[in-house]
Order: C-alpha cells, then structure tokens, then sequence
C-alpha cells in the first residue's frame, strides 16, 4: 500500500509542478521526489518509490492472456472492443478486484488497477471480437482541476488534483453505476455510491483538506460529476 500512495503522491508532484508553470507535464518527464510521503513517520527512513511503469499496449482477436512486459502496481488498464458480440470479460491476476470488465457486447472503458495494494503482471481477455488493451500508470485518467465539473460515458478514471468533498452525482444508464474513491489518507477505496438505473444525488467524498482524490465511474451510460 505505501508503493500505491507513493505512486500517487509522485502524480501528485507532477500536477503541481504543471499547474504552477502553465505547463501540460508528459508523462516521460515524471521523476521520482525527492522528500518522504507526508505519512512517514520523521524518524523513519522514507520508502523507495517506484519509478512510473511503462505503457504497454496489446492487441488481439478473441480469448487471450496477456503477460505484462512489467509487473504494475497502482495503474490503469484502458479496454476496447467495439465490435464485440457476447459476454467481454477482462480480468487480472491480483488477488482482490481483479474482475475489470464484465459486460454483455462492445464495450471501451478505462478502470484502475491496484487500489487495494495488488500488483498485476497477466491480463485475461475474454472477448468475441478484435480488442485493444492497454495498461499504464495514473497518466491515463484524466485529469481535474478543483472544482472542475466532468462528464462522460461508461467506465472512466478522473484525478483531482485537490478532491471535492462533496459531489452531485448523475446516470442516465440501466445498469450498475458504482463511484468508488481512493485518497491518500484512505487504506481502502471508498464507495460513496452503488446504484442500479438512474441516479441523481449529492453525496460526501472521503476528502481531508487539500489531498487529492481518484475517483474510479463504473456506468453503462452517461454521467455527471459536479463538485459542491
């Protein structure tokens, strides 16, 4: 879990030093920081964090696994197969969440890896069709500013630079619409909602202060997100 934080303390770092500047940061440019995670004790020697992991990217036709050029811890797996027939299914090797995908026909999303500590090495795709796999560190979500309103379809990964704590929520989709939310100060992601259909409320988000959030949108329709 402390390589999860560091990771995204290291995103953190970078955001920061991009906004300060008016600069985008490409991601080829992270470097590892230089001080401890604000959790290490003072008196502790502080942990090594890993540098980002590679984006690896991987084609195929129909059930396949994928062995990963690099072990990811804290990452992200973008799936597409838009011409998909039949159940689509893409699951890892971890020990916990490792169920990514499981969807009946086309679908293109992107999830989190890693949340609660695992680390991925093999990908299995299930699909009836030509698919797309692709498996990076947090440069993959997209990114928010505070208080920035987002929207979108389907499944969807979105970085706060500073998390709201309270957020409007809406789904115009049929199925499971899930908002789960990973902070620094968290030991486990947190599911603020978990709703089947439609849905359109406020709820709180597990946010201390100024510490960012990563917000993890599982939904088969259109979405909106809109910090209060």
């Amino acid at each position: 879990m402390r390589a999860l934080r560091g990771l995204l303390v290291l995103v953190l770092a970078v955001l920061a030093a991009a906004c300060s500047s008016g600069v985008s940061t490409p991601a080829s440019s992270v470097v590892s920081p230089t001080f401890p995670p604000p959790w290490t004790p003072a008196t502790a020697a502080a942990p090594a964090t890993p540098p980002p992991a590679p984006m690896q990217t991987f084609t195929g036709t129909g059930p396949d696994v994928v062995d990963l050029q690099q072990p990811v811890g804290f990452g992200i797996i973008v799936f597409s197969c838009p011409k998909c027939t039949g159940n689509t299914i893409v699951k890892t090797d971890a020990r916990i969440d490792n169920l990514i995908v499981n969807r009946i026909g086309p679908y293109g999303g992107q999830h989190w890896i890693g949340a609660r500590g695992d680390e991925t090495s093999r990908v299995q795709v299930t699909a009836k069709g030509d698919w797309k796999l692709i498996v990076g560190d947090l440069s993959l979500a997209r990114r928010a500013a505070p208080g920035q309103a987002v929207s979108g379809t389907g499944d969807e990964v979105v970085l706060y630079s500073t998390g709201p704590d309270t957020v409007h929520l809406t789904h115009n989709g049929t199925s499971n619409f899930a908002v789960w939310v990973m902070t620094d100060s968290l030991v486990a992601p947190d599911l603020p909602v978990n709703e089947i259909g439609r849905f359109d409320g406020t709820v709180m988000f597990p946010v201390r202060g100024s510490e960012a959030a990563l917000v993890q949108i599982t939904a088969d329709g259109g979405w909106t997100m809109t910090p209060r």
